[in-house]
């Protein structure tokens, strides 16, 4: 070992090292510096509304809807929206101004939640029913040969909704042998 040290080599291998150790940091530090903005996220700001715009684009490109149905289409959907965001703001208002305040209370008035459990859950229906309606007048302005486009896009839209696991199409679950 002490011939290791006498003839320089442990002196280059600590240089050697430390000068990988800084350039590794200055690397990590610049890809830091020089990384994009994040995009604002939310309902305000401009990428909500870009972000409405390009579900508008992929729907009418999905179902290959015409110039006049993707008028009416758009009508359709700014319509569901201003009706659907009053349900969101209010289930979200009735989660953070009554929920929370149960949550952190002393002792919780368990009637209460309930309530407002039930509030929440009648909104979320009025949410769900209005979307569904939504749909139902979507299938009422496209034709017969957009139907399956129409249900591939659903099929597609509820299984994201859903709890993560990919539809299995075609196929069934094998048998259950007692295995």
């Amino acid at each position: 070992m002490s011939n290791f040290w006498q003839k320089g080599f442990g002196a280059w291998t600590i240089v050697l090292l430390l000068l990988f150790n800084v350039s590794t940091l200055s690397l990590l530090w610049y890809k830091e510096i020089n990384k994009p903005p994040r995009p604002v996220r939310g309902p305000s700001g401009t990428n909500a509304l870009d972000n409405r715009e390009r579900i508008q684009r992929f729907i009418e490109r999905e179902l290959d809807l015409s110039r006049e149905q993707a008028r009416e289409f758009r009508k359709l959907h700014s319509t569901y929206l201003q009706q659907s965001k009053v349900l969101r703001n209010e289930i979200r208002d009735l989660k953070r101004n009554q929920l929370q305040v149960e949550m952190f209370a002393s002792k919780a008035d368990t009637l209460k939640i309930n309530q407002v459990a039930r509030r929440i859950a009648d909104k979320q229906f009025e949410f769900e029913k209005q979307t569904f309606l939504h749909f139902q007048e979507l299938k009422a302005l496209i034709g017969e040969g957009q139907e399956e486009s129409l249900k591939a896009l659903l099929d597609e839209v509820f299984m994201k909704q859903g709890n993560g696991r990919s539809l299995r199409r075609g196929r069934s679950r094998p048998p259950n042998n007692g295995s």
